[in-house]
Parts: C-alpha cells; structure tokens; sequence
C-alpha cells in the first residue's frame, strides 16, 4: 500500500501535466530526472489538496454526519488507509485540466510556448507579420527576396520561411549591397514563395531608403 501511496501521486502529476495544454509543452522538452520530478512535485501538491478534501469529506460521511444518518459511511467510500486521498488525487488530475484548456486552447498554449522558446530569427519573422514590415531572406544561392512573412501570428516561425513576394535581387558580393531588380506588383495576394530553413542565409528588416540598397528595376 506504501508503493501504492507514492505511486498513485505521481501518475496524477502526470495526466495533470499531459492533459493541460499550457504544461503540455514545457513538460514534454523536459529531459532525464525532470520527466520524473515534475510529475512528482505537481501531484504532490495535488495530493495536499485532496488530503484536505478528503479531511472534510470524512466528517461528512461520518456517523453523525449528514450522509452518515442515510448509512452512506466513509468506510464505504474509502474501504481502505488513504483511499480517499488517492482516488481524490486522481479525480483533481482529471477534473481541474478542462476549466484551464477552457481558458487557454491547444492553439493559444502552443503560441505561447513558442514565444518563450523563439529564436532571434523566429522572433523577427513574428513581430514582421504582426507589424506589417517587410523582410528581406537572402538565400544560399545568392539571391535575396523582400515581402511580408506569410503565416499566421499563432504559427510556428522556425521551420520553413513563408513570404509574400514583394521584391527579388542579389546581394553584390562586392559591396554586399542589395541590388533589387524585380518588381511583383502585378501579383496576385495568393502569390507566394516558400524558402526551406536550409537554404536560409539570413532574415532581416527591409529599409527601401537604405544606402545599401540599390534599385535596378528595368
């Protein structure tokens, strides 16, 4: 029953911890002893709760208590030492998640966490789409293109870059400016270039007043 006792807590802090959307991420990069512990110390704290739950529901389902007059006692609901605690335990686990992922979606926790966790180039690329500023992506082929980061605010901004092609140029590998020669102004909104992270250079602000940008548009 000691297993028991120390066992039940910790699957609690886990279904607390996989079956809520804000802890879902954190939990899952975790690593080594984490993947243990913080199930341990979350059900932990459930298990405090539950204890004193189960101390208020004792006196409820005692003798002379409410429910005790209708033959419904304690011993009934918790046949054994601290089977009310551990059954409590399990409940709160399974019950408290829905009223947080109610308050905070999958697609909201998963922003979130990837706001926490961006790189300086994911960060870039969202405060890009969320502000309206153009880019520029220069790729490993030499070639550089300007638009507006394609993707939704709640994406991920790590994998593959989505642009909405205003310009296109190279970089001078002289003088490393920007020499833009094309111009999509007849595009469509759809029109679109997808770019893979490993053909990425760099990504970085477009400033068309810029000295080291140089227009040659025929």
């Amino acid at each position: 029953m000691e297993f028991g006792f120390a066992l039940v807590p910790v699957l609690a802090g886990y279904l607390f911890l996989t079956r809520t959307h804000l802890l879902k991420h954190p939990y899952e990069s975790q690593t080594d002893h984490r993947v243990i512990f913080d199930p341990a110390i979350v059900g932990g704290s459930l298990l405090v709760i539950s204890w004193s739950l189960a101390s208020v529901l004792a006196g409820v389902f005692a003798v002379d208590g409410p429910l005790g007059y209708v033959g419904i006692g304690w011993e009934k609901v918790a046949p054994f030492d601290y089977a009310g605690v551990l059954a409590l335990t399990i409940v709160l686990a399974i019950a408290i998640p829905p009223f947080i992922n109610w308050r905070f979606d999958a697609e909201e926790a998963a922003h979130r966490w990837a706001v926490i966790n961006e790189s300086s180039r994911g960060r870039l690329l969202r405060e890009s789409f969320e502000k309206g500023h153009l880019l520029e992506v220069s790729l490993s082929d030499g070639q550089s293109h300007v638009g507006f980061v394609g993707r939704s605010p709640r994406s991920d901004f790590e994998g593959d870059l989505l642009l909405a092609l205003q310009l296109s140029g190279y970089r001078d590998p002289q003088t490393r400016k920007l020499v833009i020669t094309t111009e999509y102004e007849d595009q469509d909104d759809d029109f679109r270039m997808v770019s893979l992270l490993e053909k990425v250079v760099s990504v970085s602000h477009f400033d068309p007043d810029s000295r080291y940008v140089e227009w040659a548009i025929p």
